[in-house]
């Protein structure tokens, strides 16, 4: 009984230090052989500059920059080819030229940006709005943030009345620049016929 006993202990403590033995080399051998499993770096160890990101132009087979204009709210996007218009740019190139780069997407790169101005679209119409010392020219379309380019300084109900209500509703719009000086020298005709007649 004390051998059977005996042998029973024996053999659990060695089934035990067996399994011990086991499992500490599976694990050993199935960290050694996935080579997609990091290790973290020791406190001791420097960290290693990273190096910057670069595309080949046959990595992406398109990019797209997105470009948000706060002067009239409009987002316009545009589809790019990065060899072209960007060669040889990292992305930490591109972030300091003022892009955010997202590269989610393994197979296109999106750029985004935002800008004060107004987009391509609105920047060439005009508006003339009302203000206290006459009429003020702004660049873009009525509704939107675009710069002051100036002010002309009248009487506003010297103008016809059209333009009056016009200005009393928001404001003249025009869809350049060449529309808005064609009407200016209209109006310039007609109010020096006023001042002669």
């Amino acid at each position: 009984m004390y051998l059977m006993k005996r042998n029973l202990a024996t053999t659990v403590f060695l089934m035990c230090i067996l399994f011990a033995g086991t499992f500490a080399l599976s694990y050993w051998v199935f960290d050694f052989l996935d080579p997609n499993v990091a290790q973290a770096p020791s406190p001791e160890e420097e960290p290693m500059d990273a190096a910057p990101v670069l595309w080949e132009p046959e990595q992406f087979s398109a990019a797209r920059q997105e470009i948000y204009y706060r002067g009239c709210r409009h987002l316009v996007t545009k589809e790019i080819d990065l060899s072209v218009v960007y060669p040889g740019k990292s992305v930490e190139d591109l972030e300091a030229m003022g892009w955010q780069v997202d590269s989610s997407n393994p197979e296109k790169i999106i750029l985004r940006r935002d800008d004060d101005g107004l987009c391509p679209n609105d920047e060439v119409y005009r508006r003339i709005a009302s203000v206290e010392s006459g009429i003020a020219i702004f660049a873009g379309p009525i509704g939107t943030d675009g710069p002051l380019l100036q002010t002309i300084n009248l009487d506003v109900r010297q103008l016809p009345e059209d333009w009056q209500q016009k200005l009393q509703e928001g404001g003249i719009e025009f869809a350049s620049e060449a529309e808005l000086i064609s009407a200016l020298d209209s109006l310039e005709e007609l109010l020096d016929s006023l001042v002669y007649e």
